[in-house]
């Protein structure tokens, strides 16, 4: 039995042959697993980073919504051409469903539709934005409420104490002047 040591740096790998098994040591086990995590554990502790994935997760939510409706808009069959002799017999114009789309009209109203859906996004993401704004506001006046309660019932437990104090030697002046005359 020969054993050899091969050449590799041994930052990664030890390469031991013995006869025609070769055995891998690692001297870092499981390094990616211990990378993976410590990067887990930085996103979890880096509230920027979670505001930015939040950011990236609604404009991600706002391009697949908007590509559902061009998916769906793209899907819609076109209406067959109305006849000429039935809106001849009736004497009345057709109604507007049955009239065939113009090309040039559906793309206006495709644009239109998506124009809508964007803007209509976009108020809804600043409504969640002031929504979050307004969410903070509203739990660091809680706190300060929870705060200014605490410090009136200190107050006022003060002041029942001093008051009782005051009161206290008002009568004992009173019977120590009574102890004088």
């Amino acid at each position: 039995m020969e054993l050899q040591a091969l050449d590799v740096n041994p930052l990664t790998l030890l390469v031991i042959a013995h006869a025609d098994v070769v055995v891998i040591i690692s001297k870092m086990s499981n390094w990616r697993e211990e990378y993976l995590v410590s990067l887990k554990e930085s996103e979890m502790n880096s509230p920027v980073n979670m505001e930015l994935v939040q950011t990236c997760s609604q404009m991600a939510d706002r391009i697949s919504a908007l590509e559902a409706e061009r998916a769906s808009l793209q899907a819609r069959p076109l209406a067959p051409p109305s006849s000429s002799s039935s809106s001849s017999t009736t004497g009345k114009p057709p109604p507007p469903d049955a009239v065939a789309p113009r090309p040039g009209h559906d793309d206006a109203t495709t644009t239109q539709l998506r124009h809508d859906l964007a803007e209509a996004l976009r108020a809804k993401g600043a409504t969640e934005t002031r929504l979050r704004a307004a969410e903070e506001e509203l739990a660091k006046l809680r706190v300060k409420t929870k705060e200014d309660a605490r410090s009136l019932r200190d107050l006022t437990s003060e002041r029942t104490a001093l008051t009782t104090r005051l009161k206290d030697r008002e009568y004992e002046l009173r019977e120590k002047r009574k102890l004088v005359e």
